[in-house]
């Protein structure tokens, strides 16, 4: 078996094939333009040139203090939902979510977005996995289609894009509509498209995709590798729109970044050990990372942070960003690993709980550190919080 950081004829080949989607031309504009929305005012927050310079510092570790996102709904008991129902109706859907952008106060380093959302894992959908929306969790789920297959990973038809895909149709239109009304005013935010381990599990099933591992070993790590270029398919199609009706855009967890970027992540690695880890999930985020002049990665928790070494490794992973986890929501408690991702030469973005932001500023490096808290109660604590960090 190569070792995981030679890469074997085929693996060359899906890394032309990602390099010819996302060619060094294709990055060069839509950095020209991300940096030129950089330099303007947006109508929703006039600000935004001070606030797109600071994350420019964080990216490159030189901040002159902690940022903070603490964004807040001034009425939380209106038009809470995601609007699923409405994606098929761009008109409609850009109204509903736009209340929600004007309802919403956004303190010290956050910045005024519409994200077009369609849950978790999008890029499943843009595949033909089958999915429903549940309106209870406010979330999507899709439904482990292969699961009865015994071999599903010989066959590279799971994963292949097809441009035509009526979802990937109807979310690029609403979401040209959506980045018309944006352009000079707000952000466009891209929805959770996730490849390698993590879309495959979304075919499949943890279960499942874990006795893959020792079965089908080489084709999940092939299947993994070829659904990088599928994400390099769309988040070039989604920027290009974005960009093309003069919008600029950011990710799902509200870092600004004048480059193009993108959020590798690996949940799936909770599940499993170092060596399924580096042989078989790590060549795909390698090549997302490549792919993209900027990487910020989804760490989800303690469980996953077992392969914290290994992306630390990993020069093209620029930032880090660290979950604490379900039910141990207190970032303090992982100090450790939270200085190691630092002490790498990467900037940290983490999720705390309000009363752990000043006590996170003080024992971190404030060049490098960066913290979304996620509810941060009324818009008046999550003023409190701002000037705590921003004077």
């Amino acid at each position: 078996m190569p070792h995981p950081h030679e890469a074997p004829d085929d693996d060359v080949s899906l890394r032309r094939q990602v390099f010819e989607v996302l060619s060094p031309a294709v990055r060069d504009a839509l950095r020209r333009h991300l940096t030129a929305v950089a330099a303007a005012r947006l109508e929703f927050d006039p600000r935004f040139p001070e606030t797109a310079a600071r994350w420019e510092a964080w990216w490159e570790g030189r901040a002159d203090r902690p940022l903070l996102v603490a964004h807040c709904r001034r009425n939380p008991g209106r038009d809470p939902g995601k609007a699923f129902a409405l994606l098929d109706d761009p008109e409609a859907y850009l109204a509903y979510r736009r209340r929600q952008v004007l309802d919403t106060r956004y303190v010290a380093d956050g910045v005024p977005f519409l994200r077009v959302d369609m849950g978790p894992n999008a890029l499943a959908t843009f595949l033909g996995v089958p999915w429903r929306i549940d309106d209870a969790t406010v979330t999507t789920w899709h439904q482990h289609s292969l699961e009865a297959e015994d071999r599903c990973w010989d066959d590279d038809g799971p994963v292949m894009l097809d441009p035509g895909n009526p979802w990937l149709r109807q979310f690029l239109e609403t979401t040209r509509r959506v980045a018309r009304d944006a352009a000079g005013r707000y952000l466009v935010v891209l929805p959770d498209l996730s490849c390698g381990a993590d879309l495959l599990v979304a075919m499949r099933s943890p279960a499942m995709l874990c006795l893959d591992l020792h079965e089908h070993r080489a084709a999940v790590r092939r299947a993994a590798l070829r659904t990088v270029a599928a994400w390099a398919e769309v988040y070039r199609m989604t920027a290009e729109t974005i960009v093309s009706e003069g919008a600029g855009y950011m990710l799902w967890h509200n870092i600004w970044s004048a480059q193009p970027y993108d959020i590798p992540a690996c949940d799936f690695s909770n599940l499993i050990g170092p060596d399924d880890f580096e042989e078989v999930c790590l060549p795909a985020i390698e090549l997302q990372a490549a792919a993209m002049p900027r990487t910020c990665y989804h760490l989800d928790g303690p469980e996953c942070a077992r392969h914290l070494d290994a992306l630390l490794a990993v020069d093209a992973i620029e930032a880090v960003q660290y979950t604490p986890g379900a039910g141990t929501p207190s970032a303090l408690s992982a100090i450790d690993i939270l200085h190691r991702i630092q002490e790498a030469g990467k900037s940290l973005l983490v999720f705390p709980p309000p009363d752990e932001v000043v006590e996170l500023a003080r024992m971190l490096d404030p060049r490098r550190l960066a913290m979304w808290v996620q509810s941060p109660g009324a818009p008046q604590t999550a003023a409190r919080l701002a000037r705590h960090i921003a004077g």
